[in-house]
C-alpha cells in the first residue's frame, strides 16, 4: 500500500505529504579481518541468507548484515551495512539477525526472537526504522512461525509503473509500495504485509486456481510473486494493494473503461482510473531438463528494468548434462528457458520432480452459504445462496431465487482498508474480515428469459451494477453480512448468510476466558510464595483485560471522529462529485471519501459482530474485571497485605 503519509492522511483527513525523492546508498563499514573471505563470492538467487537488488548484494554472517555494490566479485568489497551490520536502537540489545530479504531500496530482516525490522527506502535516505514496522502505528511484530519461506517484493523508480489487465500504465508513486509475501505451510495460502498497512498478516493473497495449486516455495520482486509446485509447475503474478484495489486513495473501476494513455514514465498516471480485476495468474513453460538435469525448490525471480515485463525468472538445479549446478532463467514472458552453471549448493533435500503429469491441487477455502437478501425497507426476504465465498478469493458466484428462478449475480471483493491490527479470520475462529465489493450483474440475469425477473433485476440490482466499492462486507468462516452502503446506490440491499461452520458452539467471551483461567485460581492450602505468584498472575490479567478494553475503545472512539470529520467532504462530494479540484482529476481525498461508506460501515459491523458472536460486550468485561478482582482481594487478605 502507499505508505505511512498515505495511511495518516485518514488521521487528519489533510492533505498528502510529499517526499521529494533522492538516491540513497547504504552506509558501510568494514568488518574484522577475515570475516570478508566467508562471505559468498557471488549471489546468484535471493534467498533468506544471501540475496540481491539491482544495486545491492547483501549477506547475513554471524548475526550480521553484510552488504556490497551489485556486480563486484571482490571478498574485500564486502562491509557491514551502515558499519554496525544490525540497529543501532536500544530494543535490539543483545539480539542477532537470522534471515534477511531485499528489494529495490527496502530491506527486511528477522531477528532471533522472530521480531521484523525495516530498513530503507533508501531513496528517502531512511535506514533502520526504530519505530517497528507497519503504518500509522508501527511497532516491532513477529514473523509468521508458521510458513514455508516469505519474501519482499517493492514497486519502486526501478520498476517505475506496472499494468492493469487493460494494459493501462501507472507510476510508481513517490513513495511506492513495498509488500511481505509469505507462503503458508500447506503451500496453498499467501499472507500479506504491507508497509504502510497496521502491523500483522491478516490479509492474504489468492494463490494460483483459487489456492487449489500447492506450492513448493516463493519469491518476490517488484510486486510480482513466482511460486513453484513440487513437481515443477510454476505460475507468476502482479498483485499488491495498491494493485488489487486495497488502497483507498486510488479510483478503480470494473468497467472497461477507455485507456488513458498516459505513460507510467508520468507522475500524471499515478492517479488515473485503474481497471479491476488484475491479470489472473499465469502459467509459466515447463522446464526441459533432459534425461539427467533435475530442478530445485530454490527460486528466484529479479527486476531487470521498467514495467511487468522486466523481471527474469531462476530455478536453481543440475544442468542437462547431470552434472553442473547451476540455474534455469527466461524473461518473464519468455518461452524458453535456459541453463546457466553456477557454484550453487544444492541438497538432495532441495531437489524437486520434473514431473509433467503430476498436478498437485488440495481443497481451497471456498464454502457454501446460505441466508437471505432484503431489499430496502420491504419486509420480504429473499432467498439466496454463495456457492464459492472465500475471505480472502475473489469474485465470488451467488443465487437469488426470484420467482421461482435462480438468478445468477458475481461479487467483486477487496480487503477494507482497517487503521489497526487484526487477525486473520481464516485462522482465528474470533477473526472478522473486512471487505469493500462491487456487484456485477451477468448477461444471464440482465436478459433473463421471464420478464418479471428481468424487471426484479433492473430495478434492485442494475443501480449496484459495477458501482465500484458501493457495497460494506463482514465475514467469518461461519457468516456473511453485506450491505450497500453509497448513496449514490437506490434503492439498496442487505444480505446475511450462513454456512455450515455457523453451528459450531460460539467461542467464549475472550474477557471471561481470560478470567476463567485455571492458573488464576486460589488453590486450597496455598502456602505464602505460590499465593504471591497467584497474585501476581490475577494483576498481569487484570492489566490485560483493561489495556484490551481500552484499545477497544480508543478504535471505535477514533471511528467516530472519521464519521464527524467526513460530514463536510461527503456533502461537497454529493454536490460537485468526485472531481474536488480545478484539474477535474480526483484527488487521493476525494477518492477516500468516496471509499469510506463501505470502509467505516464494515469497520462497525465488525465491532458489532465481534460484542454479539463473541461476547465482547461491555457486561461480559465488568464480570470479567470484577471477577479477577475479587480474586485478587482474597489474595491479599490471605497475605495480609
Amino acid at each position: 500500500m502507499v505508505i505511512v503519509d498515505h495511511a495518516r492522511l485518514l488521521f487528519v483527513m489533510g492533505c498528502l505529504v510529499f517526499l521529494s525523492t533522492c538516491s540513497g546508498v547504504p552506509k558501510t563499514a568494514r568488518g574484522p579481518a577475515g570475516e570478508a573471505e566467508r562471505l559468498p563470492d557471488q549471489v546468484w538467487l535471493r534467498e533468506l541468507t544471501n540475496t540481491f537488488t539491482m544495486r545491492w548484494d547483501y549477506a547475513l554472517f554471524e548475526g550480521k548484515i553484510y552488504t556490497r555494490p551489485r556486480g563486484q566479485t571482490d571478498f574485500s568489497a564486502w562491509a557491514l551495512l551502515d558499519g554496525t551490520g544490525i540497529p543501532d536502537y536500544p530494543s535490539f540489545k543483545d539480539k542477532h539477525f537470522v534471515e534477511v530479504t531485499a528489494d529495490a531500496d527496502e530491506l527486511l530482516a528477522v531477528d532471533n526472537e522472530g521480531l521484523i525490522h525495516h530498513y530503507g527506502p533508501l531513496d528517502q535516505k531512511i535506514h533502520w526504522h526504530k519505530e517497528g514496522f507497519g503504518s500509522p502505528l508501527a511497532e516491532f511484530f513477529p514473523m509468521l512461525a508458521e510458513k514455508k519461506t516469505w519474501n519482499i517484493g517493492r514497486k519502486s523508480a526501478d520498476v517505475m509503473y506496472y499494468e492493469d489487465a487493460l494494459g493501462q500504465q501507472f507510476h510508481w508513486g513517490i513513495m511506492g509500495t513495498t509488500t511481505v509475501y509469505i507462503l503458508s505451510k500447506n503451500g496453498q495460502e499467501i499472507n500479506l504485509g504491507d508497509t504502510g498497512l497496521a502491523p500483522d498478516f491478516s490479509r492474504q493473497l489468492c494463490g494460483p486456481e483459487r489456492g487449489r495449486f500447492v506450492a513448493e516455495s516463493l519469491s518476490a520482486a517488484g510486486a510480482t510473486m513466482f511460486v513453484i509446485s513440487k513437481s515443477g509447475e510454476m505460475f507468476t503474478r502482479l498483485d499488491d494493494y495498491d494493485a488489487d484495489g486495497g488502497t483507498p486513495f486510488y479510483r478503480y473501476s470494473y468497467d472497461k473503461i477507455t485507456p488513458h494513455g498516459v505513460p507510467g514514465t508520468s507522475l500524471k498516471s499515478e492517479y488515473r482510473v485503474r481497471y479491476l480485476p488484475l491479470p489472473p495468474w499465469r502459467s509459466q513453460p515447463r522446464i526441459n531438463t533432459g534425461e539427467h538435469g533435475r530442478l530445485s525448490r530454490k527460486i528466484t525471480i529479479l527486476i531487470t528494468g521498467h514495467g511487468d515485463a522486466s523481471r527474469e525468472l531462476r530455478v536453481a538445479g543440475i544442468g542437462p548434462g547431470g552434472h553442473e549446478s547451476g540455474f534455469y532463467y527466461k524473461p518473464i514472458f519468455g518461452l524458453e528457458w535456459k541453463f546457466q552453471p553456477a557454484p550453487i549448493l544444492l541438497n538432495d533435500s532441495d531437489l524437486i520432480e520434473n514431473d509433467p503429469t503430476q498436478m498437485i491441487r488440495a481443497p481451497n477455502n471456498d464454502r457454501i452459504y446460505k441466508g437471505w437478501l432484503k431489499l430496502g425497507k420491504e419486509q420480504e426476504q429473499i432467498p439466496v445462496t454463495f456457492s464459492d465465498f472465500n475471505l480472502h478469493c475473489s469474485p465470488v458466484n451467488l443465487e437469488v431465487e426470484i420467482e421461482h428462478s435462480h438468478v445468477p449475480l458475481v461479487l467483486h471483493t477487496v480487503d477494507a482498508w482497517h487503521l489497526f491490527k487484526q487477525t486473520d479470520a481464516e485462522h482465528d475462529s474470533r477473526g472478522i474480515k473486512l471487505l469493500k465489493a462491487t456487484l456485477e450483474v451477468p448477461d444471464a440475469a440482465r436478459n433473463h428469459p421471464d420478464p418479471a425477473v428481468r424487471a426484479f433485476v433492473a430495478k434492485y440490482f442494475m443501480p449496484a451494477h459495477h458501482q465500484t466499492f458501493a457495497i460494506s462486507v463482514v465475514a467469518t468462516r461461519g457468516f456473511v453480512n453485506l450491505e450497500v452502503k453509497h448513496p449514490s446506490v437506490k434503492p439498496t440491499f442487505s444480505l446475511f448468510a450462513t454456512s455450515e461452520e455457523n453451528n459450531r458452539p460460539t467461542p467464549v467471551s475472550y474477557y471471561l476466558e481470560r478470567a476463567a483461567d485455571p492458573a488464576l485460581e486460589i488453590p486450597p492450602d496455598a502456602d505464602r510464595a505460590t499465593l504471591e505468584q497467584v497474585l501476581s498472575k490475577n494483576r498481569l490479567a487484570l492489566e490485560e483485560i483493561e489495556k484490551t478494553r481500552s484499545r477497544l475503545h480508543k478504535e471505535r472512539t477514533m471511528y467516530s471522529v472519521f464519521e464527524v470529520a467526513l460530514t463536510l467532504p461527503r456533502g461537497l462530494q454529493r454536490v460537485f462529485g468526485n472531481k474536488m479540484y480545478g484539474s477535474g482529476r480526483p484527488s487521493a481525498l476525494a477518492n477516500a471519501v468516496d471509499q469510506s461508506y463501505a470502509l467505516l460501515d464494515a469497520s462497525r459491523k465488525a465491532y458489532k459482530s465481534s460484542d454479539v458472536l463473541f461476547g465482547n460486550s461491555r457486561e461480559n468485561y465488568e464480570n470479567a474485571r470484577n471477577t479477577v478482582r475479587e480474586r485478587i482481594k482474597r489474595c491479599q487478605v490471605l497475605l495480609g497485605l
